[in-house]
């Protein structure tokens, strides 16, 4: 959301459960030649995100050259009965609450400006000049928002996430071929059923 170069998946339905309904991607190197001296790039962050179109910089996981990568989910919807300060009922979801604030207090407030990336949240703020975003790139890089913190919706899906790698895309010499892909992921939930859970607004949560 911040820095590097972004691709987001479209939008993919699984039919089937875990290993026969997986979604495998297979991803070559991209050129990197600000950070590493080879001029590639040795490493990818994959973000996972909620339904919303917004992705927040958290939860994310390093795929490693050559290493290949398994990734499990379950998904939780939890509904709580309506309360002011204990959920709130027309959220957009964590990402969402997340990058809004992170634009309004870290950005416009600041700098009165926007980033030409999220212009379609604030079409009446200008966008930011380069110089602007060079000059106080430690600020706008930072991702902490620990005075503006997001109040739950009151119906949300978690999804809990377990990740397997191993480097298995390596021969006795080194690299299989010149044309394997340097990152490979594979993920899927492990079936096609939620977990639902019902709390009360004055429980403990």
């Amino acid at each position: 959301m911040l820095r590097g170069r972004c691709f987001q998946l479209k939008d993919f339905y699984q039919r089937d459960p875990d290993e026969v309904g997986k979604l495998a991607l297979y991803l070559n190197q991209i050129p990197s030649p600000l950070i590493d001296p080879r001029n590639i790039e040795a490493q990818l962050v994959v973000y996972i995100s909620d339904k919303f179109p917004d992705i927040a910089t958290f939860p994310r996981f390093y795929l490693n050259f050559l290493q290949w990568n398994r990734m499990r989910f379950n998904l939780k919807e939890i509904d709580m009965l309506p309360s002011i300060g204990q959920c709130d009922s027309g959220s957009q979801g964590r990402a969402t609450c997340f990058v809004n604030n992170w634009l309004k207090y870290k950005v416009i407030e600041q700098y009165n400006c926007s980033v030409f990336y999220l212009q379609h949240k604030r079409p009446d703020i200008q966008i930011c000049d380069p110089e602007i975003i060079i000059k106080n790139y430690d600020t706008f890089v930072d991702p902490s928002l620990k005075d503006y913190e997001c109040v739950p919706p009151c119906l949300r899906f978690d999804t809990a996430i377990e990740i397997y790698t191993a480097m298995e895309m390596t021969g006795p010499q080194g690299a299989i071929d010149s044309g394997t892909a340097a990152f490979r992921i594979e993920a899927s939930y492990i079936s096609l059923e939620v977990s639902v859970g019902y709390i009360r607004s004055d429980m403990d949560i």
